[in-house]
């Protein structure tokens, strides 16, 4: 094995150069990352296939990330409603304190919730995100390793 920061050289395979302390595993799978976001390398047919395979993973958490959405504009429009019912007893027949109350409850609690809501929904396909791309970079470096090693 060769390191390609160095060019030290060993019969070994190592994963930190002996001599210069390079990670020389990590540094090969970021050299092809690099090549394949520039188009110079395509990636493997393993990937290809994880890909399509993962747009399918999870249904369920998918169905829940949506749901958090629908409750995100749910709770925007209702504190809306409040808002204008505050509006609307804000006359003098209410008395004026108590529309103001109204309507700034309103509209915290709808920028509050949905706020709150999409950032589960987002949390939930950022966990489903990483999964599928440590599936990818897991079957990249074992592709890159087999091809090394032959």
């Amino acid at each position: 094995m060769t390191c390609s920061q160095c060019g030290y050289k060993s019969e070994f395979r190592f994963q930190t150069c002996p001599s210069c302390t390079y990670d020389v595993i990590e540094g090969m799978f970021l050299d092809l990352q690099k090549a394949s976001t520039k188009g110079l390398v395509s990636p493997p047919d393993a990937v290809t296939k994880l890909e399509s395979k993962s747009s399918n993973r999870y249904p369920m958490l998918q169905s829940i990330s949506t749901l958090f959405r629908v409750l995100a504009y749910l709770s925007l429009a209702a504190g809306l409603i409040g808002a204008i019912i505050g509006i609307s007893m804000s006359s003098a027949r209410y008395g004026s304190s108590s529309g103001g109350t109204i309507i700034l409850l309103s509209i915290l609690y709808a920028a509050i919730g949905c706020v709150v809501f999409l950032a589960y929904a987002e949390i939930i396909h950022v966990f489903i995100d990483i999964e599928k791309n440590t599936r990818i970079n897991n079957s990249l470096l074992q592709e890159f390793m087999r091809e090394r090693v032959e």
